[in-house]
């Protein structure tokens, strides 16, 4: 077998190599980075909770900067493991290529791979993750796109190679971002090979015009991975008579200057990596500089025009001059700077300015100046900073030179509205002088028939439709260098438009813009009034506003953003016009994308000639049918109409109404937006539509009030029972609804309540919004629900509950957002009371001497405090109750950084209380390293002196912060217990136990509320009340984290002078309080200890006969010890222990001579009670042919558990078990003295007996002499057998001759035959034959027996 295992395991491994052969042509390495991998590290400076990815534990690595937020400096990296690339390297696989998926929305972020360069110890860029999306949010859950990179191994050196690894690493720069996904990443070899000649240049255009004489260069990376590029640039196609394969590295961007004007270049771009350079042929690029401004103006050619894009830090001056003298004219085709910041400034021929300012705020289209003498020169003065070429608001200057050898006509343009007749509108060409000219020609950049004007007038050109762009241009005819021209012209949107009563309502979709000042004007066509209805729309609340004007312009219908969702909103004009108009601030807006706004208004108008029908709109589940939905329209209208067709955008069959009622159309699939409209037959202008409808998927099956969820309500804290949920495809609930919010959306719980006091948690919230809402019911009939409160806050508290009644939840997301994921977690449990505290219960002196330490000795002393009452702020020091929660202590002293009175939970946010009046304590500055003088603010600090009366003084403490969580990584609060003995020595007891570390939330977390920094001692760290934490409803503190119960402890001298000092503060600022708690009675400097109680609830008593030390310790200096045992004083006990075996209470009492300080302790010492085992027969014979059964009593077996019987003889256990009885069969030859030990099972307490055991060999113990010799010598005369086990069992005996003659027999024998007859005679001397009989079934007993004188 071991032969064919081998062979077996040969040929599988032959098959291996031969595969790893086939495979390593094409990848030596493969390696998924298969997440979740522990082998990975995630690893920055960032806040924990944007974090919604780790590859660590993770399928992807996603991080939302907007949730970490706008103040985070977030820097975040996950990092592969090692990859020795060696084995790539040898096998001539030079190419390394990573591979994967990912999602970006960025703002100013880097989201980077990199990899480690192992000889320079730093890591090197190989891709930059660009922008994909503008999701906001779960960009897992977005649309993903694929990346590929790569680089070349061929130069790496062994430790580059053996030490290889690679990360995706994300930088905020310190600013507010969005976030981004990465998942399915994979790392391979492949063989080296040169890259694609394909890098396409960008920037300028291939052939582009007017490019300035300092362009950037811009183009894409070419394919096959390069390391990077060889640059050429020439006058001829593939020259390099300007740069010659100038390696610029691995780029995608060179910056040119110092080029010529009106020039053609030609880019030829080469990529190279370790396996050399592109083979295939290389494309070259074009573009032509501009022309040069510097012009000389032909004033026999008619004027110039030019076109220029100023750029920071260049000489922006242009110079014309005449060819033969004359002066010139410039003018401003179009075009802008920088308002403010750069000035156009003209210059005469003598230098003198003609002008030198921003034109219209701006806009300097239209300016126009004529020089003096032959030459003029514009100046664009720009401030280093935006320019033309950097901003994308600033437009490129057009303008016009031209000899002034004629007087230039004076024209003004405008745009004229023909909205009336459709989107169009024309031009007014207003010639107010001709000039020198005897006629001008009109013409349009648009192909428009010119028109010749010999005489001032207005003259129109159009129409033309909306969003063209127009330019007129008036020329003399008697001379070209003499003309006008107007900047571009257009109308983007028609600011009024006619509803043709006729036709039937006009419905419109606006996107507005940020900072939206327009104004739509809708007019009807016979002077009817207008209904204005919003179909479907957002603004954002509080910040932008819908208004509605009526006829008169003045007046509004409505102003205001109707909590933000105007769907549904319609009004009626009071004439025949109506304005319809949005007025926003500079944020957010459909224009700038975010969600919901980025959807737009959609609007209908029409003509009121009719009454509008009313309708309602729900979503019928029919999963049943597969992947679809239905609608039913409610007609709660008819309007004026007499019957109505109900349609919809998606070709559904359309349905009619002629009465109020229920309609139902679809079946529609999922993901669909399905918009249903409602139409007059009688009216074309009585038209409802519907906002768009859409379902995502089936819905929740709780999505209805009477499909509510049960829930188990915890009579705890806890959430051991608890539901979950999803909103995904929920639909809106007809139950009335008077909370915030938007009900869309809404799924349904209910629970019965176990307690007067509840709370509701929503929790583990995962999807596109953490944005949910619920609303608290009492009942369970859904049309007889009673409202109790509505929660925007995840967490809320339902007090005055009745228990046994059913109180149903409703849970929504507040926006009209439709959700494609969304799970939560659901529990309801009973609200734990908080801690209380008070200022006035005890005085800090009374807090130190009756609440620290309880004794009966006054051995503190010197009690001293400061805190925030004695600056003017508010109070840090006080006493506590646990008051029923779950605190760990009972009571005690709770001294903070800000306001006790703020410190009883739940846990509801940041406590920052005091002010910087409030100082620090420069004894806790130098005892806690990385504090300087000046650091501390808020300090609460006791000091006191003490005695000890014992070797050894400790006390219990918490400690809670509100720091933990956010700010655990770089943020604490600084506390101390600092000691000082008689020497001066100054010990900080406030340490990680095991350690010299001082505590705090640096030295105690746990990286699970903050994944920003590693844990540290995280076993000593208790509870989390922030985001994924406990509930913070449970917490029985205000603060967000604390420690488990630790112990300040030190060794002293008894009756030595100490001096103590509790200190806790705030660093740097004053917020973010933290607290320290000391349980009460917990300062021990010398109590009496005798221990727990022994007791038999406990299991730690001992058996009855056993004994118990009890030890008081070493007694102080010049005291005496005093045992009692139940109140009575134990003589001659003077010792500091002593040894008991009863059941009592024992105390003992140490006085210190000659003082009246005395304490004491007692302790209960119980004893498990020992079985009393007692034998029911104490000795017993067994004869040879009989069977006996031995047995013992427990005499107290009531008192004890249950029962083990050991029987044992000679040292060797016959029996062990629960069986009180020990059998001896009837051909057992057991004798001797039988062992019975008993034991308990619980306590394993014994007691033991003895049963002596006689043997007989006979068969029913009788002797069966062979011979009697009758001779009255006292000796063997009667046949005696009284030794019997059972005499009275006997029944005759029959005595026989040997002839078999009976000779004697007697009733109830003993041992009255002495060798005589029936008549007493004497027998002769002979052989006789004896039979005994018995009462019993025993057999009768015969033998022979020899009688001789």
């Amino acid at each position: 077998m071991t032969i064919l295992l081998m062979t077996m395991k040969k040929n599988t491994l032959l098959v291996l190599l031969l595969a790893f052969t086939q495979f390593s042509i094409a990848q030596i390495i493969n390696e998924p980075a298969n997440w979740p991998n522990s082998n990975w590290t995630t690893y920055g400076t960032y806040n924990a909770a944007g974090l919604l990815g780790d590859p660590v534990s993770d399928s992807s690595f996603s991080f939302d900067d907007d949730e970490a937020g706008s103040t985070s400096d977030d820097d975040i990296a996950s990092e592969s493991p090692v990859i020795d690339l060696t084995p790539a390297y040898n096998g001539s696989e030079n190419q390394i290529v990573i591979s994967g998926n990912y999602n970006h929305n960025d703002i100013n972020a880097n989201l980077l791979v990199d990899y480690w360069d192992a000889d320079a110890s730093s890591w090197v860029t190989v891709l930059d993750l660009v922008e994909t999306s503008n999701d906001t949010s779960n960009w897992c859950g977005g649309t993903l796109v694929v990346f590929e990179t790569g680089f070349d191994i061929g130069s790496f050196s062994s430790n580059q190679l053996s030490n290889f690894k690679y990360r995706f690493s994300y930088d905020d720069n310190d600013g507010w971002d969005w976030g981004f996904c990465v998942n399915n990443v994979t790392l391979i070899s492949n063989g080296g090979s040169a890259p694609n000649c394909d890098a396409a240049v960008t920037a300028p255009a291939d052939g582009e015009t007017g490019v300035g004489l300092n362009p950037t260069v811009n183009w894409n990376s070419a394919s096959g991975f390069p390391d990077g590029y060889y640059f050429s640039l020439g006058t001829s196609s593939g020259g390099n008579d300007i740069m010659d394969a100038v390696d610029l590295g691995n780029v995608n961007t060179y910056a040119l200057s110092g080029l010529s004007y009106s020039t053609t270049y030609y880019i030829t771009l080469l990529p190279y990596n370790g396996s050399g350079s592109a083979t295939d042929s290389c494309t070259s690029y074009s573009f032509t500089t501009l022309a040069d401004p510097n012009t000389t103006v032909d004033c026999n050619g008619g004027p110039i025009t030019s076109t220029f894009c100023y750029e920071t830090g260049l000489d922006n001056s242009y110079s014309f001059v005449s060819n033969d003298g004359s002066a010139l004219n410039l003018t401003i085709d179009s075009g802008s700077v920088e308002n403010g910041w750069d000035e156009l400034v003209i210059l005469d021929s003598d230098g003198s300015e003609l002008y030198n300012g921003y034109g219209n705020n701006g806009d300097i289209t239209g300016l126009t100046f004529q020089s003096s003498g032959d030459n003029i020169t514009l100046i664009v003065q720009e401030d280093a900073s935006i320019s033309c070429v950097s901003s994308t608001t600033i437009s490129p200057i057009t303008m016009t030179v031209s000899c002034a050898t004629c007087v230039n006509p004076s024209v003004d343009f405008e745009m004229v509205t023909d909205c009336l007749n459709g989107p169009q509108f024309y031009v007014d060409i207003n010639i107010t002088d001709l000039g020198s000219a005897g006629s001008l020609t009109i013409s349009d950049n648009q192909g428009s028939a010119n028109v010749s004007a010999s005489a001032t007038g207005t003259y129109q050109f159009g129409p033309y439709a909306n969003n063209t762009d127009v330019q007129i241009s008036t020329t003399s005819d008697d001379d070209a260098n003499c003309f006008a021209n107007s900047a571009s012209i257009t109308q983007e949107y028609c600011a009024i438009t006619l509803v043709d009563c006729a036709a039937g309502p006009i419905s419109t979709s606006y996107c507005y813009t940020n900072n939206d000042t327009s104004q739509f004007e809708y007019l009807s066509s016979d002077g009817s009034p207008l209904n204005l209805t919003i179909n479907s729309g957002f603004i954002e609340a509080g910040w932008d506003a819908l208004l509605i004007l009526d006829s008169d312009g003045t007046t509004p219908l409505f102003f205001g953003d109707n909590g933000g969702d105007i769907t549904g909103l319609t009004f009626q004009s009071t004439g025949d016009t109506i304005y319809f108009a949005v007025q926003t601030d500079s944020s957010i807006s459909c224009d700038s994308g975010f969600a919901p706004y980025n959807g737009g208004i959609d609007y209908t108008v029409a003509c009121a000639t009719c009454i509008n029908p009313t309708a309602e709109y729900t979503v019928i589940d029919d999963c049943a049918n597969g992947d679809q939905f239905l609608i039913d329209v409610n007609i709660t209208s008819m309007g004026d109409a007499g019957s109505l067709t109900i349609s919809d955008n998606y070709g559904t069959a359309t349905g009619q109404a002629t009465q109020t009622g229920v309609v139902q159309m679809g079946p529609y699939p999922f993901l669909t937006d399905i918009v249903i409209t409602v139409s007059n037959d009688q009216d074309v202008n009585c038209v409802i539509n519907s906002a768009p409808i859409q379902v995502f998927a089936c819905p929740p099956p709780n999505d209805n009030c009477d499909q509510a969820t049960v829930i188990t309500a915890n009579s705890d804290e806890s959430c051991t029972e608890s539901g979950s949920g999803t909103l995904v495809a929920a639909t809106p609930s007809p139950e009335t609804n008077a909370c915030a919010g938007t009900d869309d959306d809404d799924v349904w719980f209910e629970f019965t309540a176990v307690s007067e006091n509840h709370a509701i948690s929503l929790y583990n919230i995962v999807g596109n919004t953490q944005d949910l809402y619920h609303v608290l019911y009492e009942g369970s009939q859904c049309d007889n629900l009673n409202q109790i409160y509505c929660s925007d806050d995840n967490n809320s508290v339902a007090n005055g509950l009745t228990v046994g009644n059913t109180y149903t939840i409703r849970v929504y997301s507040y926006t009209a957002t439709p959700l494609d994921t969304l799970t939560f977690d659901i529990c309801v449990f009973t609200v734990p009371p908080p801690i209380t505290t008070s200022t006035t219960e005890y005085t800090v002196d009374e807090l130190v001497t009756e609440v620290l330490i309880e004794s009966q000795c006054n051995q503190a002393f010197n009690v001293t405090y400061t805190t925030g009452t004695t600056f003017g702020s508010t109070n840090g020091i006080g006493y506590f109750e646990a008051n029923g929660s779950s605190w760990p202590f009972e009571s005690g002293l709770i001294m903070t950084s800000g306001d006790i009175g703020n410190a009883p939970g739940p846990e509801a946010g940041v406590i920052s209380d005091g002010t910087y009046a409030w100082v620090g304590d420069n004894d806790l500055e130098n005892a806690i390293p990385g504090l300087n003088t000046g650091d501390t603010n808020n300090a609460s600090i006791i000091e006191f002196d003490f005695v000890p009366v014992t070797d050894h003084m400790s006390f219990d403490f918490i400690f809670a912060a509100e720091e933990y969580g956010t700010f655990q990584c770089t943020f604490t609060d600084a506390f101390a217990f600092l000691l000082t003995d008689t020497a001066g020595v100054t010990t900080n007891l406030a340490v990680v136990p095991g350690t010299e570390d001082p505590i705090s939330v640096l030295s105690v977390r746990d990286e699970e509320w903050n994944a920003g920094c590693p844990s540290v001692n995280e076993e000593f760290f208790a509870n989390y009340y922030g985001p994924g934490g406990l509930p913070p409803l449970t917490s029985p503190t205000n603060f967000i984290g604390h420690t488990v119960v630790m112990t300040a402890e030190s060794d002293v001298i008894p009756n030595e002078l100490y001096h103590i000092k509790l200190i806790v503060a705030d660093d740097g600022d004053t917020l973010y309080d933290s607290a320290v708690f000391i349980d009460a009675g917990s300062f021990d400097i010398g109590s009496l200890d005798l221990g727990e109680d022994i007791l038999l609830s406990s299991g730690n008593a001992l058996c009855q006969g056993q004994e118990i030390i009890l030890d008081a310790g070493a007694l102080p200096n010049n005291s005496s010890i005093a045992w009692f045992m139940d109140g009575i004083l134990i003589e001659g006990e003077t010792g500091v222990s002593i040894t008991v075996n009863e059941t009592a209470f024992y105390s003992a009492t140490i006085t210190i001579d000659n003082t009246d300080c005395a304490f004491s302790d007692e302790i209960l010492v119980e004893f498990f009670a020992t079985p009393d085992v007692s034998p029911v027969e104490d000795s017993i014979i067994k004869c040879a042919n009989e069977s006996y059964t031995l047995a013992v009593d427990v005499a107290n077996s009531g008192q004890m558990n249950s029962l083990t019987y050991i029987w044992s003889l000679d040292g060797v256990d016959l029996q062990w078990g629960p069986d009180s009885s020990y059998n001896l069969n009837d051909t057992a030859e057991e004798s001797g003295e039988f062992i019975v030990t008993v034991f308990d099972d619980i306590t394993y307490c014994w007691g033991q007996t003895t049963i002596q055991v006689g043997f007989y060999e006979n068969s029913y113990c009788i002797d069966l002499p062979q011979g009697l010799s009758p001779n009255g010598d006292g000796y063997n005369d009667c046949l005696i057998l009284d030794h019997l086990e059972d005499r009275e069992d006997i029944n005759k005996i029959e005595v026989f001759n040997r002839y078999g003659t009976k000779i004697y027999e007697l009733n109830e024998y003993i041992d009255q035959w002495c060798g005589t007859d029936q008549d007493n005679k004497e027998l002769p001397v002979g052989t006789y034959f004896y039979i005994i009989y018995f009462n019993s079934d025993k057999e009768p007993i015969t033998s022979w027996i020899y009688l001789n004188y």
